[in-house]
């Protein structure tokens, strides 16, 4: 049975008949971002699109070593494993581009059901020497600590206390820097959803698994860029931006479950 829904929200989860109205909506809806796919060589963001002040999240963990691992990372992206979080989902559809995202959420005390559409899809080797973008490793805080880290600033950011930009966050210069310092040797795949029109929020994130073949290590990274997409989450962007900050915690967190699961049975 549908919900009750007054304006965006609804005061239970939205059933499959409430999300599959927003998937079938979300075929034809347009972008409400206006940077289709430029996450795919970010960081560093060009020049002007930085210039527009767009909240940008950078965080990523360490979730194995080795190439049977990134096949394993690989596989858990395509399922969407790195959405189960009890408090959002997916609809988890075929990971290939123009396919039809419906992120539904419990934000407090009301839940969302929120239009995206997979923007790209890409695997390819990283080499030395190449204009790729900053690799997962790079900077990377460490894959024990990570979680509780994003965990607490999610929770110090829903109190009101934590000032500024989030330490996963990285300024252009830095990104450039690091970038130009650490060249990527390896093997990435990434795919990236962007918002459509009647998403609260504006912008593009894209998740991405890559292997590190010098040091053996895999990493699992989620990069958004975002701002309020309408009057509602502009008036209410300090619980948006703590809300943000818990699904990149949970969703590292996530991972390393699943990476763990059946570790010492080779599955």
């Amino acid at each position: 049975m549908p919900q009750l829904k007054i304006g965006p929200f609804y005061l239970g989860k939205p059933d499959a008949d409430d999300r599959e109205a927003v998937e079938s909506a979300s075929r034809v809806l347009p972008f409400n971002f206006p940077h289709v796919g430029v996450t795919r060589t970010a960081p560093p963001l060009p020049e002007d699109v930085a210039a527009e002040g767009w909240t940008v999240d950078h965080n990523r963990v360490m979730v194995g070593r080795g190439r049977a691992a990134y096949g394993k990372a690989r596989r858990l992206l395509e399922e969407w494993r790195h959405f189960d979080l009890g408090w959002a989902c997916v609809n988890a559809p075929t990971v290939k581009p123009g396919a039809p995202v419906v992120v539904t959420a419990l934000s407090l005390f009301c839940w969302t059901c929120n239009p995206l559409r997979i923007s790209y899809v890409e695997e390819c080797a990283l080499r030395r020497g190449s204009k790729q973008q900053l690799p997962p490793w790079s900077g990377a805080p460490p894959a024990a600590a990570a979680g509780a880290r994003l965990q607490e600033q999610w929770l110090q950011t829903l109190r009101g206390v934590l000032p500024g930009r989030p330490s996963g966050d990285q300024t252009q210069p830095q990104a450039a820097a690091v970038a130009a310092a650490r060249p990527p040797r390896g093997r990435r795949y990434a795919f990236a959803h962007t918002t459509l029109g009647g998403h609260q929020i504006s912008g593009e994130e894209r998740f991405t698994v890559a292997w590190n073949a010098e040091d053996d290590t895999v990493w699992y990274e989620i990069y958004t860029l975002s701002r309020p997409g309408t009057l509602v989450a502009s008036a209410a962007h300090p619980v948006l931006r703590a809300f943000q900050r818990k699904f990149a915690a949970d969703s590292c967190d996530a991972m390393q479950r699943e990476m763990a699961a059946g570790a010492g049975s080779g599955k």
